[in-house]
């Protein structure tokens, strides 16, 4: 009976010593900083090692730490603060990133994993550089040029090494391609006066766990960067999408394509990429949710909004789509607003004073060109002619211009669509708001060519808008189709009529290989808005001459609804005057300026004359 006493004893004592040493496990795994040593040395090992270490922060109970109350709020705010930031570091929030990238930086040093100066070289081989992957090297040079250059890193990584030039492909074909060879010398060239420091190190690590944890994938350092756009799962064959033949089963898949637009151009960066399906999956998941209208679905496969720094972003997934993919369009990438910034082409002077003058007398503007060709920018840099006293009303279908970071002492509102909010309610919205100048960020189908008509003729001053339209013929055919489209015109020459009278100005840009500027500044002239011959003659309405008969009736059959006066024209390099604005224009520019404003005026355009082509210097 005794020993099996002994024998029950000895087992609650097992049983309290299990025990122990379990809540002793328990609570080394759950410290603040704390995780069970992860086996092998990769970087995907510490991922997961630092997810668990952040799990372990969280739920860490404090109320069983025998805190003091002072110390007990104090932890219980830094908890909060991590969780808040550890949801909006994955939708680009920088604030949160850097506090979340602290966080892992401390959590990598703790002795039991042992990131120290002798083995973090296991993690990203910098001491053996043949032994580095392309992303390595990617990552590593946008760390050099960023802590040297600081937000124009970037730029300067890519234009000092040349790695936004073109090259030939096998086929002799010109592309712009960062390839993992090209990407190799510039490191080769860059880092061979060059030694890291632990410091440096351990932030380049930092940034790596990063992305793979919270991050963007591979994609991640581009949202810093200074560029016009990033686009992923775009080009290559899509994964699942069709059975991969024997014939191209090398071949690259979606999920490695990443590009960029910078400074004009498309670059793959071919360097890079994403791994697998489920990294670029995650990443689509994550990009858009800052503020979505809707979440990504099969049944909504595609979505369109914002980030936190104003980007504006898209994601499509299948069946909408034949790939997972997401286009980020950044408007951060000029560093300046200032209009003589963005057009510094030789005689700048001259859609530079026409533009200010259009803007002064109120014109109704049009900024039209294909996508990339710097439309947005333009639009926003054009904003610091208006007058200081006028408020400005934006109606966006995602919010794109940011002008309230650009002119934050102006009275400025914008307004976007949402699925309980239209954009016909925003503008009804605007009427009462004490508006006076009316911008709609993107005139793409019938209803916004209708905003157009409304903002013109009623309550706003003038209205500004962008277009996708190649030519001012163009321009006013479709704002006039889209106005038959909508029905608020039955006959074809009442809607163009409509359009033309609403438009007064086209101002064209184009993008050659990059370089984005202004191909032309056109006025836009109704047939009804030219004098008959007698009115030019200065004679009474009584005497109508038979010139004046042979041009109503030409008006009334089959007379154009309205010309197209190339006013500013680019060539060579060079910006001339072609014709200075119509009579018309110009009294309607001049009823709308100070007595002193238009001496001014009348001064500028005696002064672009000496711009035309050809005349004498």
């Amino acid at each position: 009976m005794r020993l099996l006493n002994y024998l029950a004893i000895a087992a609650v004592f097992a049983l309290i010593g299990l025990a122990l040493w379990r809540y002793y496990r328990m609570l080394m795994r759950y410290s603040d900083t704390g995780f069970e040593e992860p086996e092998g040395k990769d970087i995907q090992t510490l991922v997961r090692a630092v997810n668990e270490a952040f799990i372990a922060i969280q739920k860490r109970n404090l109320q069983e730490m025998n805190l003091s109350r002072r110390e007990y709020e104090k932890r219980s705010r830094r908890k909060a603060e991590l969780r808040t930031a550890l949801k909006e570091a994955a939708y680009g929030n920088l604030g949160a990133k850097g506090l979340v990238k602290a966080y892992i930086r401390d959590i990598i040093q703790e002795p039991r994993y042992g990131i120290t100066e002798a083995s973090i070289d296991d993690y990203i081989p910098t001491n053996r550089p043949q032994a580095l992957t392309s992303q390595d090297r990617f990552e590593i040079l946008f760390y050099v040029f960023r802590k040297r250059y600081g937000e124009r890193g970037f730029v300067h990584m890519m234009v000092d090494t040349g790695l936004n030039r073109p090259t030939l492909d096998a086929d002799g074909n010109e592309v712009y391609d960062v390839t993992k060879e090209r990407i190799g010398e510039a490191y080769a060239q860059v880092m061979k006066d060059i030694r890291l420091s632990y410091s440096d190190k351990l932030e380049i690590l930092t940034q790596r766990i990063f992305e793979s944890f919270k991050g963007f994938g591979a994609a991640d350092l581009l949202f810093e960067a200074t560029l016009d756009e990033i686009d992923a799962g775009v080009s290559g064959i899509p994964k699942g999408g069709f059975d991969i033949t024997e014939k191209v089963r090398n071949q690259d898949f979606s999920y490695n394509a990443i590009w960029i637009l910078f400074q004009g151009v498309n670059i793959r960066l071919s360097c890079i990429g994403f791994g697998s399906q489920d990294e670029l999956v995650r990443v689509c998941n994550n990009v858009y949710k800052y503020d979505p209208p809707h979440m990504l679905s099969r049944k909504d496969a595609a979505v369109v909004t914002t980030m936190k720094d104003g980007s504006r972003v898209v994601v499509v997934r299948p069946p909408v789509a034949d790939s997972y993919a997401f286009f980020v369009r950044k408007f951060n990438s000029v560093a300046s607003v200032k209009p003589e910034d963005l057009v510094a082409d030789t005689n700048n002077t001259v859609p530079l004073t026409l533009l200010k003058w259009l803007i002064r007398g109120q014109r109704n503007i049009a900024i039209t060109g294909s996508q990339n060709t710097g439309k947005t920018t333009l639009l926003k840099s054009l904003i610091s002619y208006i007058d200081q006293t006028f408020n400005i009303r934006l109606q966006e279908l995602a919010f794109e211009l940011s002008l309230r970071y650009a002119y934050p002492h102006r009275n400025i509102v914008s307004l976007q669509e949402t699925d309980d909010f239209s954009a016909q309610e925003g503008l009804n919205l605007q009427k009462k708001t004490n508006g006076a100048v009316n911008i709609i960020g993107e005139v793409a189908d019938a209803h916004q060519a209708s905003y157009i008509v409304q903002t013109s003729m009623v309550a706003s001053l003038f209205a500004m808008f962008t277009h996708h339209a190649k030519t001012a013929q163009a321009l006013i055919e479709a704002l006039g189709n889209n106005l038959l489209e909508l029905k608020l015109y039955s006959n074809r020459d009442d809607a163009f009529s409509m359009a033309a009278k609403v438009v007064n100005i086209d101002c064209h840009l184009v993008n050659v290989r990059g370089d984005r500027h202004i191909e032309r500044i056109t006025e836009i002239v109704p047939a009804s808005s030219e004098p008959y011959p007698s009115d030019r003659k200065g004679l009474p309405a009584s005497d109508m001459t038979a010139e004046d008969a042979k041009e109503y009736y030409k008006r009334s059959t089959d007379r154009e609804l309205f010309t197209a006066r190339d006013l500013v024209v680019w060539e060579d390099g060079c910006f001339y005057l072609k014709n200075l604005p119509s009579e018309a224009m110009m009294e309607e520019i001049r009823s709308k300026l100070s007595v002193s404003e238009e001496e001014e005026f009348l001064g500028d355009m005696r002064m672009l004359e000496q711009y035309r082509k050809g005349a004498a210097a």
